[in-house]
């Protein structure tokens, strides 16, 4: 499938890339969904704030369990 992870990205740039490959799933989840409270866990977390971000008429919250850099 175009634009899918077909391996787990190694260089910071890869990473980069992939966050944007999942963010844009989200906005596409949203456009279907409308607004949404996030519940999300890990790399989910991340991704989580960069659609609240990008995307803040549509995230209403975001429930974030054991993300990146949170204690």
């Amino acid at each position: 499938m175009p634009g899918r992870l077909q391996h787990r990205p190694t260089s910071h740039l890869e990473r980069l890339r992939a966050a944007e490959i999942l963010v844009g799933d989200v906005d596409a989840a949203l456009a279907e969904l409308g607004p949404v409270t996030v519940l999300a866990r890990g790399l989910g977390s991340y991704i989580a704030l960069l659609a609240a971000a990008a995307r803040p008429e549509l995230v209403r919250g975001a429930v974030l369990a054991d993300g990146p850099g949170l204690v």
